[in-house]
């Protein structure tokens, strides 16, 4: 890995399907895992940016990291009145 490897809880947006897997998700994925041959991410949000729990997880190695691009975390993109009436509705 290099000097600007991604760390855990980055957020990256799968930029490129066809780069990664055929059973790659477009959405936002966390950084949950890294070592010196790959990246593990989950996905945390679809392709619209809305948070989902999915638990999808996603392995690449650091090569294929060229296939996302850095994302925002879904968490914090959101004002607190969208999120309650999410919550509630």
């Amino acid at each position: 890995m290099t000097a600007n490897a991604p760390a855990a809880y980055d957020h990256y947006r799968l930029a490129d399907a066809d780069v990664v897997a055929a059973n790659a998700t477009p959405g936002i994925y966390r950084v949950v895992g890294t070592d010196d041959e790959a990246i593990t991410l989950l996905r945390v949000a679809g392709a619209d940016g809305r948070r989902r729990h999915t638990g999808d997880l996603l392995t690449v190695d650091d090569g294929t990291l060229s296939a996302f691009e850095p994302a925002e975390n879904p968490d914090g993109n959101r004002p607190i009145s969208a999120t309650l009436l999410y919550r509630w509705t």
